[in-house]
């Protein structure tokens, strides 16, 4: 049985990667503005970290984790408070459905990227920890 998110070609998972990196770095408000929506944004990271053999690309893995990075809530700064508020993305950690599946989501593709052979370089491995 065949998923059919293993038609979804991997340059276009790389491409979501992107905007949310570009979103997080030029207007992380938009996060908070699109509430609900949060959570489809959450399930859409999730299932292609679940599941290895849907990306194979180590680095697009790690890309895949630091993208679930920009859903998380902010937090004060070096004293700063946080003026953006972060309602809406401490929902989508506390209360959705599959919450408690991003943190073995996250330690598998650590993991796996730890085990990979020379294909990754220890600066790469180093820089994704």
């Amino acid at each position: 049985h065949t998923s059919p998110l293993s038609f979804i070609p991997e340059f276009v998972i790389e491409n979501i990667c992107e905007h949310l990196l570009m979103v997080r770095r030029f207007n992380p408000a938009h996060f908070e503005q699109v509430g609900p929506k949060l959570g489809s944004i959450l399930m859409v990271i999730l299932g292609f970290i679940d599941q290895p053999g849907l990306v194979r690309n180590p680095h697009l893995r790690a890309r895949l984790a630091e993208s679930l990075e920009c859903l998380l809530p902010c937090h004060e700064v070096q004293g700063q408070p946080n003026n953006l508020g972060s309602y809406q993305r401490q929902a989508l950690f506390q209360d959705h459905k599959f919450s408690m599946r991003i943190a073995p989501a996250i330690l598998h593709v650590f993991v796996s990227i730890e085990e990979t052979g020379h294909a990754v370089q220890f600066e790469q491995k180093f820089s994704y920890r």
